[in-house]
C-alpha cells in the first residue's frame, strides 16, 4: 500500500516540479520548482526499498544538498558584486532611453536620488 502512495506522489512531484519550472523566468522560483521535481526522484529511490536504493538516496541526497547550497551562494556573489560595482561608480547615469529599458526587460536599472548625490540600484523580479 505505502509503495503506490510513494510510487503515485513520485510521479506527480516529477510531473509538477517539471511542468511548472518549464513557465518560471525568476530564478528562486525555478529553483524551487526544481526541488519539488528533485523530491519526485527521492520518493521514487525511498519506493523502491532495497539496499542499492538506499544508498543511491543518501548519495542524491548529499549531491543535491551541496549542489543547491553552491548555487544559492553564487547567487548571492553575484547580487552583492552587481550591487557594489553599480553603487561604487559614481559615474553611471540613469539609463531611461535604451530599448531594454522601456520593454521593461532590463536585468538592472540605475536612478538618482532628487539631490543627485546617490544612485538606488533597481533589481527587478527576475532575481
Amino acid at each position: 500500500m505505502w509503495v503506490y502512495i510513494l510510487l503515485i506522489s513520485s510521479f506527480l512531484s516529477l510531473i509538477i516540479g517539471s511542468v511548472a519550472g518549464l513557465v518560471q523566468y525568476r530564478l528562486k522560483r525555478l529553483l524551487a520548482f526544481s526541488a519539488i521535481s528533485h523530491v519526485g526522484f527521492l520518493l521514487l529511490a525511498l519506493s523502491v526499498n532495497s539496499v542499492e536504493s538506499d544508498q543511491a538516496l543518501i548519495f542524491y541526497l548529499v549531491q543535491y544538498s551541496l549542489s543547491n547550497v553552491n548555487i544559492f551562494f553564487i547567487i548571492i556573489a553575484i547580487g552583492h558584486l552587481l550591487f557594489e560595482t553599480i553603487t561604487q561608480d559614481k559615474n553611471v547615469i540613469e539609463r531611461n532611453n535604451s530599448p531594454a529599458e522601456r520593454s521593461g526587460k532590463s536585468l538592472l536599472w540605475v536612478k538618482r536620488s532628487n539631490s543627485g548625490n546617490s544612485l538606488k540600484l533597481l533589481i527587478p523580479n527576475y532575481i
